[in-house]
């Protein structure tokens, strides 16, 4: 079978081509079939004919490049030479932005293009050499090591004499690579592997979050390389670090591939993240947008100030009002503010520095008062309404746009570091990774692509509340829209709970006020009654008030009635032997006098024996013995 490729037959049953068809016969993907074929020198219109794939025409190109000096010399410019490299097949691809020929005109590349010649340039052999695309590197798969073996038994080899450990990493990095592979649990070839196959099976997150901090970077990479051309058979004395690093330097730029597989992996976390972070701004401007409260309480300020610019010319019958943040805390110059047709919510802080007749009550707390009492259906959810605010004042929406900024730029980064790879590096040493990536792109992209769209919508609509308002955001921010919304709801609340707690002292005061005047009126009634009794009767009663009081703090404590029962026994004993030594002392004097006392009269005994020692003595008239010694008779 051949294929006309314009004047060129390609013959597809030449025996070169057979290995090819028998690959493409098992199955074999294409892309390692064309892998093959480049690496076996098969030119390029032969591998598209062999897979029925159109190879552009040169002569499209030819006329292409003419068409361009054509028109450059039309412009009046030196046309550009195509020149080739001289010493290598291919170098490294440098993807700049081109501009067109038309944006040349007037521009800084028309000044050098016709004060220069590009002929005067001589790059020199060493240039293409030193940027040439570097030929597929082998897997060190000689040098590992199988369990204790040394290489050279591996290798059917003689065992070399043990040498000391070549290192050449040092310090915290080499104490850092040996903790994170003892951690991982993973042999270097199973790394290496995992990297090359880009297996997610392996490397979990938490491991591609390790290893990135262990890979080398460029320069690492390219001291590696150096060791094992310097080095040769004894690369395998290195150290655990060491080799290490050149495992892994067989990988075309291994720390860019594991930093965009790692933002690959995180990329689904990121993106949920600043997604809801961009909602909120979106629900928290809606929320003050559409809030009943916020707009109440706007109404009633308007109409307090136009009440109290009664009379100003200029000052009263407003439709609108801007407070302005950088005046006083005045009467006077809340009322020179109120002037305009807008609303600059950035000033509402001035009702807190007015204050009413008594000094006690701000302007912020009378409106809370007010709305609540009169406009409490429209007022009452203020605080839920606006809800979002307290989550959306955290946000910084320029930290927000910059990472969005920087993961869509990533995307990007993807697309050229994966082209720079193609074109740099053998193909089938990152097909792999240049594979997963574009799945990742196209599997993202669309997402990555909302999400800077709902950046720019919040945006759009903060500035469109803030207008809305009548204010204007502070370098564009929301969240300036934001502190300010939550700055007058705090300030509401703030008020709030100043009218509670001058509610509790008015009613700490009523409460005192009452029982100052109860206090009076019990102290008049008292002074009343004292007038109507005896000095006695009051006695009497202030000793039973007394005794009530004491009884009644001591009641309920059996200690305290105990000791006070013992003291009222006491007290009783000691006035009844007063009471007797006293009469005793009467009855002698009365008995020395010659006479019988009132309380010997009344005790019998005492009379009896009284009577008769006086009888004997002739102390007592004749009668009264008499009627002594018929009393005695008559008891016996």
């Amino acid at each position: 079978m051949a294929e006309f490729k314009g004047e060129k037959v390609i013959n597809l049953d030449d025996d070169k081509f057979k290995k090819y068809k028998m690959m493409k016969k098992i199955g074999q993907p294409e892309q390692s079939i064309r892998n093959k074929m480049r690496m076996d020198g098969i030119k390029p219109e032969e591998i598209d004919a062999f897979f029925d794939k159109k190879t552009k025409n040169k002569n499209q190109k030819v006329n292409k490049v003419s068409q361009m000096q054509e028109l450059a010399i039309a412009m009046g410019l030196k046309p550009k030479e195509n020149i080739a490299p001289q010493k290598v097949k291919k170098l490294k691809r440098y993807h700049w932005k081109v501009i067109d020929l038309k944006n040349i005109k007037g521009s800084f590349w028309e000044e050098i293009n016709l004060a220069f010649d590009d002929s005067s340039i001589i790059l020199g052999a060493k240039f293409e050499l030193d940027f040439q695309i570097r030929s597929r590197k082998p897997k060190l798969t000689k040098y590992r090591n199988k369990g204790n073996k040394s290489i050279g038994m591996v290798m059917g080899m003689a065992t070399r004499e043990k040498k000391d450990k070549i290192t050449w990493i040092h310090g915290k990095r080499n104490q850092n690579i040996q903790i994170g592979l003892k951690s991982m649990g993973l042999s270097n070839e199973q790394i290496y592997e995992a990297i090359v196959n880009m297996d997610d099976d392996v490397m979990s997150l938490s491991r591609i979050e390790t290893i990135f901090e262990l890979t080398p970077d460029a320069d690492e990479q390219r001291k590696a390389e150096e060791k094992i051309d310097a080095l040769a058979d004894d690369i395998e004395y290195c150290g655990m670090s060491e080799m290490f690093h050149v495992e892994l330097s067989a990988i075309p730029e291994v720390r860019m591939q594991v930093t965009k597989w790692l933002f690959a992996k995180t990329f689904k976390e990121i993106y949920m993240d600043r997604l809801q972070q961009v909602k909120n701004i979106i629900n928290a401007c809606f929320a003050i947008k559409q809030s009943k409260a916020l707009k109440c309480y706007l109404r009633l300020i308007l109409r307090m100030g136009n009440l109290m610019n009664h009379g100003i010319i200029g000052k009263s019958m407003v439709y609108g009002f801007s407070f302005v943040s950088s005046f006083s805390l005045s009467l006077s110059l809340f009322v020179n503010a109120v002037c305009c047709c807008g609303v600059d919510l950035e000033s509402l802080s001035l009702l807190e520095g007015i204050k009413n007749f008594g000094g006690k009550k701000t302007l912020a707390m009378f409106l809370f008062e007010y709305a609540y009492n009169k406009y409490h259906d429209e007022v009452v959810a203020f605080e839920n309404e606006l809800e979002i605010l307290k989550i959306a004042v955290r946000t910084e929406s320029n930290a927000i746009e910059t990472s969005i900024k920087q993961m869509a730029d990533e995307f990007l980064n993807i697309d050229l570091f994966c082209r720079r790879l193609n074109d740099e590096y053998h193909p089938g040493d990152t097909s792999r990774f240049r594979e997963y990536m574009r799945a990742f792109n196209e599997a993202n992209i669309v997402n990555m692509s909302n999400l800077k769209v709902k950046i720019q919508n919040a945006q759009s609509i903060a500035n469109n509340v803030a207008n809305y308002y009548g204010m204007e955001l502070e370098e564009g921010k929301p969240e300036s829209l934001f502190k300010t919304v939550q700055a007058f709801v705090d300030l509401m609340l703030k008020a709030k709970r100043q009218l509670i707690k001058l509610e509790k002292e008015r009613q700490k005061a009523a409460a005192k006020r009452a029982k100052e005047r109860e206090k009076k009126k019990k102290k008049k009634e008292k002074k009343e009654e004292r007038e109507k009794l005896s000095m006695d009767e009051l006695m009497q009663r202030k000793q039973k008030q007394r005794e009530a009081q004491v009884e009644e703090e001591e009641k309920g404590n059996l200690l305290f009635r105990d000791i006070r029962m013992a003291a009222m026994k006491f007290a009783k004993r000691q006035q009844g032997m007063e009471s007797r030594l006293s009469a005793n002392f009467e009855e002698r004097k009365s008995f020395a006098m010659g006479k019988i006392s009132e309380t010997a009269k009344n005790d019998k005994i005492k009379k009896r024996i009284s009577a008769a020692i006086m009888g004997q003595a002739g102390l007592l008239p004749a009668h009264e013995v008499a009627q002594l010694q018929q009393i005695r008779e008559n008891e016996q």
